[in-house]
């Protein structure tokens, strides 16, 4: 399971030390893709055009506003499923009441133990949250898709400029060329088949060199560069599945 974290700090070092923390002493049956901020007014310009966080550590003070002022934007207006967890220099943050839940708290100088511990709660308490919040928030068209249902992507440039989201439902147009295709490349479940397309791999059938075959029948075009890739990839989302269906 993929747990992506956004950490937003004004200081540069202590969110570096957090994200070595994360990567080499988190949960080793999850990975963990973790996006740094340094301001708190771009992070929420960034989080709106693709609200893609299970988890935001926030510092409590940062430049324009408190880290729970920040976290209430982001549920308010863009993403009510987050999860924050808020980090300061003082317990005394805590005393105000924070009218959010759930929310965790450590200090700066708590030990690597305390940090830790956070983490596996977190990826314990909600791993059924995690493993289905394949939501994302589409601002073209204010609204959220489930990965899931998405089938690919295409980028097409005839009659005009265009990205065309092909879901289990229906087709979804998109002018111009400002959807951030390339952000559905982070998650495990889409891959690149050519320039044009991106292709949600959980629908895959069967596939060959030259062409995928998904689970509505349609055919899709392989390029010889990405073949090999998307192969791997595939086979590699194959055995993670296997290997999770195995576990239950």
């Amino acid at each position: 399971m993929t747990i992506h974290i956004a950490i937003c700090d004004t200081d540069i070092e202590y969110p570096k030390h957090l994200q070595n923390l994360i990567l080499n002493y988190g949960e080793p049956d999850h990975t963990y893709e973790i996006s740094l901020y340094h301001n708190d007014v771009l992070f929420i310009d960034k989080y709106c055009e693709c609200p893609t966080c299970n988890v935001i550590l926030a510092n409590m003070e940062l430049e324009h506003m408190s880290g729970i002022d920040l976290v209430k934007v982001i549920r308010q207006s863009i993403d009510d499923s987050v999860i924050p967890v808020f980090y300061g220099d003082y317990p005394e943050y805590m005393y105000d009441p924070i009218s959010m839940h759930p929310y965790y708290f450590f200090q700066k100088t708590n030990n690597i133990s305390v940090i830790l511990n956070i983490l596996h709660e977190l990826t314990s308490r909600y791993f059924h949250y995690f493993k289905n919040s394949n939501n994302r928030y589409v601002k073209d068209l204010d609204r959220y898709l489930n990965d899931d249902d998405i089938l690919y992507i295409e980028h097409s440039d005839k009659p005009q400029t265009a990205t065309i989201i092909h879901t289990i439902s229906d087709i979804i147009t998109i002018s111009g060329n400002t959807f951030p295709v390339d952000s559905f490349l982070k998650s495990p479940l889409f891959a690149r088949c050519d320039d044009r397309i991106i292709v949600n791999l959980t629908h895959i059938t069967s596939f060959n060199d030259t062409s995928i075959i998904l689970d509505n029948a349609n055919i899709l075009t392989v390029s010889r560069d990405t073949s090999r890739d998307i192969r791997h990839l595939y086979l590699q989302y194959a055995f993670s599945l296997k290997k999770r269906q195995n576990a239950i």
